[in-house]
Formats: structure tokens, sequence, C-alpha cells
């Protein structure tokens, strides 16, 4: 193989071509420079839930985001989005700094009460690092909203219903607890806890712990206020399950069989009962709409816990509560044992009842959505129906009309 000297003299044609070659380099120099400088110019965005700052590249380099639903800082996540509902800035430890490291303490960076974040007063060549705090609520913070006061603690609940002789006294809101912490029921003979939401009235039946409001249907117009309901339910003589002969299907849901062998194959099940179905079709009809001012994380306790002694009192069968709730075996229930039984046998009139807003068994018994942070996860829609000890605390009491 002949090897020959380049000599750029020797030819034009390659004078021509080193001419092509510097030209294609000093092309895409010239090119970068060009992308370089309209990336420089150009204005971007960036998306707040109070509105949008236009920024350009040098104005504001980088903005990082990071979420925590436990208060604990080392379960924080990165975020990509900024989040718009249900969270606020965490001013104490978010900041921007420009970029000589310099942090500029006037920069405005905090959450407004209509759940808006403000990022003010920002400098050219900024960084902010932003911390975001689910945002805890209180049944105080809604008690304020709603300009209503507590008369204390539930009064003993003793011996007969508020729509049949309870005391003045014992009428009002009164304070009492839950899973999320202090809760406020409406007891006995009130007419200040009426709320008229998706075109039907409804009563307040508590303020959950974290603030929310729970609600009872209450009637389809404003001729219902004051006349009790006006003799009109949701669902209107609808069984609670078509089936009966399991303890399976004591529960919002059940597993489809009536042959259980244990207690957790008996309260395990998925399958909607019949009541849930008639509640999904309500909620479809009446209140998909509306769905995103009804809140998703609360739940409704299905108590499937047993009795201490675990037997009914007309069951001669073994009391050993390991051996109840399942199949068809006469099984005590937490709430059948709170208002009915003591020891085996009916409870006697004027016995203090003890009634409860906290689910003993969260994760099997709380009903919620999916969506929700707590409880089973197997509701399709945030509704449920009202519990034994709700009915107590609202005035109830075992074998004694409450028509109030």
């Amino acid at each position: 193989m002949k090897y020959e000297k380049l000599d750029i003299n020797s030819g034009s044609k390659y004078k021509w071509l080193l001419c092509g070659l510097i030209m294609g380099v000093l092309l895409i120099i010239i090119i970068n420079l060009i992308f370089s400088y309209a990336k420089y110019k150009s204005v971007d965005s960036v998306k707040l839930a109070s509105g949008t700052i236009n920024y350009s590249a040098a104005d504001l380099n980088i903005i990082a985001m990071y979420i925590n639903d436990t208060g604990n800082t080392k379960d924080d996540q990165e975020i990509t989005e900024m989040p718009t509902k249900g969270y606020e800035i965490d001013s104490g430890r978010s900041y921007c700094y420009t970029t000589d490291k310099n942090h500029h303490d006037e920069v405005t960076l905090y959450t407004n009460d209509n759940g808006e974040h403000i990022i003010g007063k920002l400098k050219k060549g900024s960084k902010c690092v932003l911390y975001f705090n689910e945002k805890k609520y209180t049944a105080e913070d809604t008690l304020a909203k709603l300009n209503q006061n507590s008369l204390g603690k539930v009064p003993e609940i003793k011996g007969t219903a508020c729509g049949s002789g309870c005391y003045q006294s014992d009428s009002g809101l009164f304070e009492t607890e839950d899973s999320d912490g202090k809760s406020y029921v409406y007891r006995g003979t009130v007419g200040n806890n009426w709320v008229q939401f998706a075109d039907k009235l409804w009563r307040i039946i508590r303020i959950n712990g974290d603030g929310t409001i729970r609600l009872i249907y209450g009637g389809e117009s404003s001729s219902a206020l004051g006349s009790y309901n006006n003799g009109k339910n949701a669902l209107d003589r609808k069984q609670f399950n078509a089936q009966f002969n399991d303890n399976s299907y004591v529960g919002f849901t059940n597993n489809g069989t009536s042959t259980t062998t244990s207690y957790d194959t008996a309260h395990d099940g998925s399958e909607p009962s019949t009541i849930l179905n008639e509640l999904n079709n309500w909620y479809n009809t009446n209140l998909k709409t509306y769905g995103e001012r009804i809140d998703t994380n609360a739940g409704f306790c299905s108590d499937r816990s047993i009795a201490p002694d675990g037997q009914a009192w007309w069951s001669s069968e073994n009391s050993n509560r390991n051996q109840r709730g399942y199949g068809n075996k006469a099984t005590a229930y937490g709430a059948f044992h709170r208002f009915v039984q003591t020891n085996g046998s009916y409870k006697s009139s004027g016995t203090v009842l003890n009634p409860t807003l906290r689910c003993e068994d969260v994760s099997r018994d709380l009903y919620t959505v999916k969506d929700s942070k707590q409880g089973n996860h197997l509701l399709e829609h945030p509704i449920g129906l009202i519990t034994a000890d709700e009915v107590v605390l609202a005035g109830g009491y075992p074998a004694q009309s409450n028509t109030g």
C-alpha cells in the first residue's frame, strides 16, 4: 500500500474539501449559539395554585419540591407538580436563594386560607426549595367556621331516649372522641344542624376529628325542615343482606358464601352487601356530580369485633370467643354487647351505655374508598350507614321510643 502526503497546494479539490470542513464546523458553532441564545431569551411558565409566574431561563433556574404526609422530615418525597388541594407550604423549611447561595428572606412563601400557594418577591437567578405538608384540620376548626360551641362532654347516657324524656340540658352539641381526636356530636332535640347540599337536605350527625362533617339524608326539599325527615329515607325498606345464614353477612361486605369455617374467612370478603349495592346506586344517581366536595379519607365502621364472652345469651354452645363469628354460630358482636348484652344476659333498665366512635380494627372494619389513607379500601364510593354508636350518641336508647 502506498501512502501520499496531502498537499493542499497540489490540487484545487483538496482546497475545497478543507474549506468545506471548516465551513461545516463554523456552521455548527453558529447554530448552537443561535439555539443557546434563543433558549436564554425564551419565556416559560410555572403554574401555581394561585396563578402563573412567567420566567426566563436566566430568571428562575429551578424549583425543587417535596411533599410530606407524616410530619417526619425523613418521609419527604420529591414531587414534580405542585399540590393544589389539602397541602400547605411549610414556611419554616421552604426557602429561595440566588446563584451566590445567599438566602433572600424577603421572599413570600405561604399557603393562604383558600388553599392557594403564594410565592412572591423572587429575584433574578432565584432557586427555590419548597416543602409541602398535609394540612391538618380539626373539629375545632370546623366549629369555628360554623360559629357553634360545645356544651361539654357527652352526658351520662342512662335509661331513656332523648325523644321520650331526655333532659333539655342533654340536647345540643357535645364532645367525645374518635380515631382522629376530638369529635362533636349533635344530641337530642336540636334544630341548628340542618345542611343543604346536592339539592337535598341533610342533618349533621357529628363533626369528625379531622374537621370533616358527617351527614345523614334528611329530605328532598325545604318542606322537610323541622319535620324530622318528613317520613322520607334515602333507601326505604331495603334489606341489609339478602342472605342471613352465616356470620359473613353481618358485615358491609361478605365473602359470598354461606359455608365459612373460620372468623377470617367469614369477615375478609369483598363482596358488597345488599345494602351497599343500593347505596352505590343512590350515590351514582344523586351525589356523583358533587364528588369533589365529598371527603374520601373518612370511613364507616362496620364493627365486627366479638363481645368479650363471645356468645349470645340464648346460645348454649361453647362461649369461647375464638369459636365465634363464623358459619351459623350465634355470636354477640361489639355493638350488641355495648348496648344490649351484659355478662351473657340482657342489659337491665337504666344501665349506663358507653358508645364509641373508635373502630376497633381499622384495617378490617373501617370501610373506605381506595384513595383513603386508612381503612380497608373496599368502598366504591364514600357513602355508608349510621352506626348503632352514632344512634345512641344522638339520643337513642335500646327498647325506648325515640321519635324526637
